[in-house]
């Protein structure tokens, strides 16, 4: 790789574009099933950046943590998966790591604003 590539890849922008990446993919495979939301740390490593970098870094560029970063982005992925229909709000809420639908539910509803149940009546 360039030494430009290498320059991207650990810049702020660089890393938050892989870390959207690494998050996708592992929001569709069945990881979150099995091993639950990533960890900061986790996604760190896969980004092979120090956990106080990396998260120096997200903390940077988007003002927020990088495990509400993460957060958000799972959250996003609740959504639309809402909205698509395909699942009920328990098996999305199992999909995406929630030991109990009941949780994910009240952590849905303090990041978005209203209810799971309430999200995918009035946005569809």
């Amino acid at each position: 790789m360039s030494a430009t590539g290498n320059q991207q890849n650990s810049t702020g922008e660089g890393v938050l574009s892989r870390l959207d990446m690494l998050l996708e993919h592992y929001f569709a495979s069945l990881r979150l099933l099995k091993y639950g939301t990533p960890s900061v740390a986790y996604c760190a490593a896969e980004l092979e950046l120090s956990a106080n970098y990396f998260g120096s870094l997200v903390k940077r560029e988007t003002g927020i943590s990088a495990r509400d970063y993460i957060m958000e982005k799972l959250f996003a992925e609740a959504k639309s998966r809402i909205l698509s229909r395909e699942k009920n709000i328990n098996e999305i809420a199992y999909e995406l790591g929630f030991r109990y639908p009941q949780h994910f539910s009240r952590s849905f509803k303090k990041l978005v604003g209203e209810s799971p149940k309430k999200y995918g009546q009035i946005h569809l």
